[in-house]
């Protein structure tokens, strides 16, 4: 292990108010033999009793196989993001956090009401009873994880210097930007997700490539009233446009206010998935294509389609990779994908070329 485990990770696992130290021989909740800090192995006995002290020993020791768990995911993390998943990784045990969709769901970028729902799954004790000890052991790491830095970050670093041979190393910018708050975890993801594929770098490509990231992440999402509907180019989020929901059909401009809500929903939902889709794909940019989103009943029916269509109400779009082909390898990935993670309604069309998307309940279908 190359990370020093940090303080507030200690500090959480032997904190006195989870009465996390005994220092006798015990089964815990799911009938493993334990002792200490949550020590478990082929050296504890029944009735072994051990001091505090052998006690923070034994902690030291499991928690670094815990910490290589964590460093193994080849993420970067802030120190609470860090120490909150180790503690996570040392009570479920490293098979438990490696398999885990709260790491598959951390990978992928999804957002904070997601994450903490995964931390939240982890609390049930033999028979599938829940233990609200792990009730509160699973909120805390979850508080940790999106808890900013507590110290303040230094200003942010003047344009990259070349070195002697020009170049810069990307685990120089990568330590940098490990030390700011929680709030900027996406841009920290998207900085180090960059430079992992293209170390050591020009300082000329660097700084254009951080330009273009800085520009994007304070990219305004137009609000609701300010869109114009009849303009096909206009930004409804930060990746689609109203001539995507309209396709080109004055038909399909919506009118209806709890329309537009829907269709604004469900593209901000397309944007995370854009953004996640394009990490997957070894840093691409993801772009998805529309076939179809909002369908007023007139052109539901036209279309063939079904009488309770989600596409009437907005809260639908039939979606594809860009360069994608119907039933090729790129558009059957990337439905599998939307299988896994999107929470809400998913048609199975990769055969045709596009997968149906949707915000109502989590269902999966074939068309």
């Amino acid at each position: 292990m190359t990370r020093q485990i940090p303080k507030q990770c200690i500090d959480f696992i032997t904190a006195p108010s989870r009465d996390s130290f005994r220092a006798e021989a015990y089964y815990d909740s799911v009938g493993v033999l334990t002792i200490g800090y949550g020590h478990t192995g082929s050296d504890v006995r029944v009735g072994q009793v051990i001091t505090s002290e052998v006690g923070k020993s034994l902690l030291a020791k499991d928690l670094t196989e815990a910490a290589n768990a964590v460093e193994r995911t080849g993420l970067v993390f802030n120190d609470n993001q860090f120490s909150a998943l180790v503690s996570f990784a040392f009570n479920v045990g490293v098979n438990g956090f490696t398999g885990s969709t709260l790491l598959d769901k951390i990978r992928a970028g999804a957002g904070e009401e997601d994450i903490r729902f995964q931390f939240g799954r982890w609390v049930h004790g033999n028979g599938g009873t829940v233990l609200p000890g792990l009730v509160d052991r699973r909120k805390g790491e979850a508080d940790l994880y999106f808890q900013p830095q507590s110290v303040s970050p230094p200003p942010p670093p003047a344009t990259p210097k070349p070195s002697s041979e020009g170049r810069i190393l990307a685990a120089d910018i990568v330590k940098y930007y490990t030390g700011l708050p929680t709030q900027q975890k996406a841009l920290l993801q998207a900085v180090s997700y960059f430079l992992k594929f293209a170390e050591p770098y020009e300082v000329e490509g660097f700084t254009q490539t951080w330009r273009n990231i800085q520009q994007h992440s304070s990219e305004s999402v137009p609000t609701r009233g300010s869109i114009d509907w009849h303009n096909a180019g206009q930004k409804i989020s930060a990746y689609f446009t109203v001539g995507e929901v309209t396709q080109g059909d004055p038909r399909r401009i919506p009118t209806d206010p709890t329309v537009i809500t829907n269709i604004l929903a469900v593209a901000k939902r397309l944007d995370e998935l854009r953004d996640a889709w394009g990490k997957l794909r070894l840093g691409t940019s993801g772009a998805l294509g529309v076939t179809s989103w909002y369908r007023p009943e007139a052109v539901n029916r036209e279309v063939g389609g079904v009488s309770n269509s989600a596409h009437i109400q907005g809260y639908a779009a039939d979606v594809y990779p860009i360069n994608s082909q119907p039933g090729d390898t790129e558009v059957r990935e990337f439905q599998s994908y939307c299988e896994k993670y999107w929470r809400g309604g998913v048609g199975r069309g990769a055969y045709k070329g596009f997968v149906h998307l949707d915000l109502g309940e989590n269902r999966r279908w074939d068309y």
